[in-house]
């Protein structure tokens, strides 16, 4: 149990950091690419694992930390740039989709009423 509370605060603090670089980055006018973030997250790993056969493990530790920052960075980045693209067209195709199937209270339905036209909604 210790240690899913440790990893939660890891992760709380990898996301401050993150959020705070981020903030940090715009008031300096950088903006990077959400794709770069998505890119760099995995990269930043790969890379030194294929250029060199053993990696340090302090090295190795702070190559994951920078995954998580770059992934996290890139998550944030994109539900950003969806709550803008949200903010311009608020009509999206997401809110007139049919009720899925355990929504079968929502369907229209269909009543016989006899004659040519027999099932109408």
């Amino acid at each position: 149990m210790l240690y899913w509370l440790l990893v939660f605060g890891a992760f709380l603090v990898v996301l401050g950091l993150t959020q705070w670089l981020l903030v940090w980055l715009k008031q300096h006018g950088v903006h990077i690419n959400r794709w770069i973030f998505g890119l760099a997250a995995f990269l930043v790993v790969m890379i030194p694992h294929v250029v060199v056969k053993h990696v340090p493990i302090p090295v190795d530790a702070i190559l994951y930390i920078l995954c998580a920052v770059f992934a996290i960075a890139f998550m944030t980045e994109s539900h950003t740039v969806l709550l803008h693209y949200e903010k311009e067209h608020p009509t999206t195709p997401a809110k007139y989709a049919e009720p899925g199937p355990r929504e079968w209270w929502r369907r229209p339905r269909l009543v016989y009423t006899g004659g040519e036209r027999s099932w109408q909604k």
